[in-house]
């Protein structure tokens, strides 16, 4: 694969769990755990969606997640809808179970930019400070426009803010608007090769445990979330 992973739906949590554990509402919970130890990019990467519906160049693929290691049973719809040299992607999630529901969207595509790149934001951006892959609740400005060499650092960071991102490769660029999707991390670590991985999020890293961006969806609660990306050659 020239990617490590494709486009992968990171849901119903994005990036890691602290060792597989949460307590939500007074009940605790124990997710699958990676070989480090801990809860990896949601509970339905391994799962086949339905084809609800394809018509021209838009296709509606659902599922319905229902867990021990979660607390309601909810449905998932994602649109992808192509236009030329775009690509806009919409999530809606439905709690149909009897008890509220932790929630955080991600989506995790990786972009094949070659080793010089370069990220830029419109608006200010925030890093969320971690210990060993997990946020300590605090924040420090970043601003990538102002970074030269870029391709010199190795990221595995969750950001906050930034409005549209445009992310700058050797042969193209890629602006990255985004909808209820604040947070977004960057990755280009070992599994990335040649690409760079900028994920939008609606929340942080071990949002279960520390609430950074958490949502919670009530017994028949719904949430939207999307993105775009607009492609423009060089």
């Amino acid at each position: 694969m020239p990617t490590h992973g494709g486009s992968a739906v990171l849901f119903p949590f994005a990036n890691r769990i602290r060792n597989g554990k949460y307590e939500f509402q007074g009940r605790k919970f124990n997710l699958p755990t990676n070989k480090e130890g801990h809860a990896i990019h949601g509970l339905v990467l391994g799962r086949e969606w339905n084809v609800e519906r394809v018509s021209g160049f838009s296709a509606t693929l659902s599922l319905e997640l229902s867990n021990p290691s979660y607390p309601t049973v909810l449905e998932a719809q994602v649109t992808y809808t192509l236009r030329k040299r775009e690509l806009h992607v919409s999530l809606s999630s439905h709690n149909k179970g009897e008890y509220d529901g932790p929630l955080v969207v991600g989506f995790h595509p990786y972009f094949n930019v070659g080793a010089r790149w370069k990220l830029f934001h419109d608006q200010p951006v925030k890093r969320l400070n971690t210990n060993s892959h997990f946020p300590d609740g605090t924040y420090v400005d970043f601003d990538f426009n102002s970074l030269q060499t870029p391709w010199n650092f190795s990221f595995d960071d969750c950001f906050l803010g930034g409005g549209l991102l445009t992310l700058t490769g050797e042969k193209f660029s890629i602006s990255i608007s985004r909808e209820n999707m604040d947070f977004f991390q960057v990755y280009n670590g070992v599994h990335a090769k040649n690409s760079v991985a900028v994920e939008p999020m609606t929340g942080a890293p071990d949002a279960y445990n520390n609430g950074i961006g958490l949502r919670v969806l009530p017994p028949g609660g719904d949430f939207h979330c999307g993105f775009e990306l607009s492609l423009k050659i060089l």
